[in-house]
Order: C-alpha cells, then structure tokens, then sequence
C-alpha cells in the first residue's frame, strides 16, 4: 500500500471528501469479500430486470482492491414477497432476528420493550437479509470504484485506483438464467477475460496503456477517472475526473458499431477541474425532418455538458469526428462555452446532471399520419414541431443544496433556421437535502396503475431519497434511507410508456412489474429497495424501504 488507511471519520464530509481521499492500493493484502457489499458506490439493472449488478469501491483499503457483483434479482424480489406477507418467515436468510408476524406495515413494532413509539416501517418491516444469498458471480477491481453503468451487454466502471475505465461484458438476460454462473452464455456471468486472483486481465482495463500508432498522439488515461456518460447510440463513452480539468473521450466498443475493445481516442483539458457528471444534449433528428438546405438549420454534431465540484457552470463540449479518411480514426472533443446556472450564480459544487426529452416524444405521439388532405409535408412540420419543444435539463449543487431546471433547446418556429438544439435557458431552483450524491429521472407508478414521470435526488449527508415533481420541482416525498446513500438503480422500463402514461404491466401477483428503485447506502454496505408502486395494497408500502439486501455495517462491524 502506498499511503495509510483513510479514515472512516471523513464519512462526516460527505461522498464528494471521502471519493476524493485517493490512496491507491498496490495489491498487497487479502482479496475483497466477493458475496458481500463493501461501500457501494455503483448499481445498474438489466434490461429484462433479472440481474442486478453492485460496484464495491473498497474505501477504507482493508482489502487488495474494490469488486463487481451480480446478484439474482428474481430471488431478490421472490423473497421481498415474503417479507411483506411475513417478515419472521423462516426461509428468509436473515441476518438478524425477525419482528413478530402480522405487524408490518401498519403496525410495526415498539421501538423498545419500555415505550409505546412505534418504528418506522424502513426500520422494522424490511429486517435484513444476507446479501450472499443471491449472489451469483463476482470480480475483483482495483479500489475506488466510482459508478457502474451497462450499455448493450457491457458494464463500465471508472477506477480510480487503478487510472482505468474497467469494462465487462454480459450476456442477455433474456437467456438461460438455470446455467452455472461460470458459463457465459449466463445472465449472471461476469466476463472479462482470464481472472487471476479473482481480477480481470489488463485489457479490460481500458486507458492504462497508450496505443502504439506511428506519427499519432496516443493517450492514457488522466488520474481520478470519476463521472461517465454516454452517447445516445451508445458508441461514445466520456469520462471525467476529478483533480484534472480534463475529459477523457473513448470508443466503447458497443452500440451501432462493430462490437471491439473500447479505445480512448482523445483526451481534452483546459476546462474546471474536479469533474463529476456528463450528459449529451439531445439531438432530435426530426427537427430537422425535410429540411431543404438553408430552410431550417442542419443537425450539430453531438454535444455534452459536464459538471464539476469547483464552479456553478456546466462546460458544453463538442463532438468532432474524424473524417480525414486517415487509419486509424481519430476524433476530438472541444470545449465550446460555459453556462452559468441561475439561482445561486456564486454557488458551486455542482454534482449530477439529467436531460429529460418526455415532452417531445408525449407530443410526437398525438401525431397524425399522412393521409387524404394531410400530406406528408404537414406530417414532416408536425414532427419538427414536437422535435424543437425545450427538453430539461436538471442539476443538483451542494452548495448551496438547490436543484435547478433549464430548459435544452431555443423553441422556434419548424421552419426557423436559427433553431439552436443546444441553448440552455434557466427556469427555476429550489432547495433539496444537504449532500445531493446523484441524480435520477425515473416513473413511479400512480394510484391509477400508470407510469408517472418524476426526479429522484440521493442525499448523502441526510439518509435521504427525495421524490421531486420534474414541472415545479415540488418535492413530494422523503424516503428514509441507511445512513450515507449514494447510488441509485431502478427497474427497467420504456421512456416512450412514461412520456405517453402508459398503463404500469403486471406480475401474475398483481403488482407492477415496475415497482422497485434500488438504493446503495455507501456508509452501511447494504442496498435497500424502495417501492415506487403506488396502485397495490392503498398504496401502504408506497415510498418506504420495503427490503434490505445486506447485513448493515461497515466491514469491522461485519466481521469481513
């Protein structure tokens, strides 16, 4: 090890101090528990919603490194059946004792034998259970995990202990979930490479070693790898870090190219430092639907916007392609303007950023096709109208804790060429929980049993998940959460059923097959899940933790 443990007292600060104590591990000690959560920093959902993956980031270098899991998320969601029918049921693996049958949710018991103060259900009705119960493979990383996300069959995870952005790929979940984990046409089976010591092989670690390109810049990747975002198409992975200004630019390898090893193509500096979060900007290719050249406008290249710890601005950031025709293909990210977020110009500390393009896919689909008087011209206006309606932007600061909306796009007329997909304009701000860690855009489901669009905020500081009305920004509820909650997952589901307020399907119990949000407490190593699905049982468990994966602790206090 190359410098001393960090202290567990820095928890005090918050996830942005404790995810900057950067003290890398060499690979000496004991190797990571790989069936149990180790401060979980990351969660992603597969696309069928039977997998479930966590990134541990090792924190406190008790061991030679972080891990992936993958968990079994059926068995997951079988067994949180049973909690709520009956929390003491003894094929629970509980890791704790059990509460008395028949109290839960309405009646949770005492919080002690001498007093009559009932417990909140997050504390009594979701007794936890041992996480090794479910899960089915595993990998060691290097410490300091930042976030997993999955993109097209791959899972990428930014480390900072090892300057890499890690990358797995996955089979389908959609296949055979009976075959052995080892196998990988397995769901659960993590595949990178030949393991040694339980780690992957180094060309799964993408950005440690530059290309060799005679008479070509070649890069490696910047320390602190943190933030990571995607393309729409899902070819471009971005990523920021956190004690340079720079942005890291690579090929992932996926999406509608030819599937590859992801390469890092460019690496562009001179912007604030401490990077968190980046987005694309969206680009509806139907704004400019039977433009005639000059008439309204032509498409931009892809655009980002990136946050940072050190300033209220987002950085806007263009995509350049390489279309010298030269081998290999090298394009280049450029910095472009800065916008200033209203509401606290003097604030900073910007940390987690969404886009929301609801709107404009609610008003393509009241469009009516061509047909008898309606030609296919007006069916081309019609779609270039819904294109050009402002999506949001929504970003959570810390200081001050405000959350802010802006909208993405200068609303024009459809034939207007001035029309600037990218302008960013300030609408309002309103105040959140001390110590925003992420930031989600996901539905709930209704009384009514329908998808319903809102803006999730994870709160650190506060053991918080805040439910926000993405029009005003209203919070409307607080969850109660395990101490220090930092990622944030959710079942999957369409953005295209949640724009149009789709009917929420059905599980043959009754419930929403989207009922779930998954919360990662950093703090306690467990994850809990929250329900978000407000049209069963009077909507009783609606907005509570309804189950916890994990025994809580730190890992002293687990005994790992």
């Amino acid at each position: 090890m190359t410098c001393r443990r960090s202290s567990l007292a820095a928890l005090a600060g918050g996830a942005g101090s404790l995810l900057l104590a950067a003290c890398l591990s060499t690979g000496e000690g004991r190797p990571p528990p790989l069936d149990d959560f180790v401060y979980p920093v990351g969660l992603a959902v597969s696309a069928n919603g039977h997998v479930l993956w966590a990134a541990n980031s090792d924190f406190d270098l008790r061991f030679n490194g972080g891990s992936v899991l993958s968990f079994d998320l059926d068995a997951i969601r079988a067994d949180e059946a049973k909690v709520r029918r009956d929390p003491s049921d003894p094929t629970l693996p509980l890791a704790q004792a059990p509460v008395p049958a028949g109290s839960c949710p309405s009646d949770p018991p005492g919080a002690t034998p001498d007093t009559t103060a009932r417990q909140p259900a997050t504390q009594t009705c979701a007794p936890p259970v041992l996480a090794r119960a479910y899960v089915k493979d595993g990998i060691v990383t290097g410490a300091f995990s930042t976030r997993v996300d999955v993109r097209d069959g791959r899972l990428f995870v930014p480390t900072r202990g090892d300057t890499s952005l890690l990358w797995i790929d996955v089979a389908s979940d959609s296949g055979d979930r009976t075959l052995p984990a080892t196998d990988k046409r397995s769901p659960f089976h993590l595949d990178c490479g030949t393991r040694s010591g339980g780690s992957c092989d180094d060309a799964h670690r993408a950005g440690t070693v530059a290309l060799s390109i005679p008479n070509v810049t070649t890069y490696t990747l910047p320390g602190e790898p943190f933030g990571l975002g995607f393309s729409s198409d899902s070819t471009l992975a971005l990523v920021t870090h956190q004690t340079s200004g720079a942005v890291s630019l690579f090929r992932s390898g996926v999406g509608t190219q030819e599937r590859s090893a992801p390469t890092l193509d460019h690496v562009m500096g001179g912007i604030p430092s401490g990077g968190t979060d980046i987005v694309e900007l969206p680009h509806d290719s139907d704004a400019y639907l039977g433009c005639t050249s000059g008439r309204c406008g032509t498409p931009p290249p892809p655009t980002f916007v990136t946050s940072s710890r050190a300033t209220s601005s987002l950085v806007r950031l263009r995509y350049l392609a390489d279309d010298s025709g030269a081998t290999p293909v090298r394009p280049v990210l450029a910095a472009e303007s800065v916008s200033v977020l209203g509401g606290s110009p003097s604030g900073f500390d910007v940390r987690a950023i969404v886009v929301d393009t609801s709107s404009r896919i609610a008003c393509k689909a009241h469009v009516l096709p061509a047909g008898g008087s309606r030609t296919e011209a007006d069916l081309q206006r019609d779609l270039r109208r819904c294109a050009r309606i402002p999506a949001r932007l929504y970003a959570a600061a810390r200081n001050p804790a405000t959350l802010v909306m802006a909208y993405v796009g200068k609303n024009t007329e459809p034939d207007d060429p001035s029309y600037d997909p990218d302008a960013l304009t300030f609408v309002t701000a309103q105040p959140v929980a001390s110590g925003v860690a992420r930031l989600a855009l996901a539905p709930i489901v209704d009384r009514l049993g329908l998808f319903s669009l809102r803006l999730f905020t994870v709160s650190f500081d506060t053991n918080v998940v805040e439910i926000h009305d993405p029009e005003t920004l209203a919070l409307e509820n607080g969850i109660r959460v395990a101490q220090g909650p930092f990622a944030l997952a959710f079942d999957p589901f369409r953005i295209a059923d949640v724009a149009t307020k789709r009917i929420a399907p059905r599980d043959v119990d009754g419930r929403a097959r989207y009922r779930f949000a998954y919360v990662a407490s950093f703090s306690k190593s467990t994850v809990q899940l929250l329900d978000v699905d407000a049209s069963t049982a009077n909507g009783a468990t609606f907005g509570n933790v309804v189950f916890t994966l994990g025994k809580p602790g730190s890992p002293v206090e687990k005994g790992l």
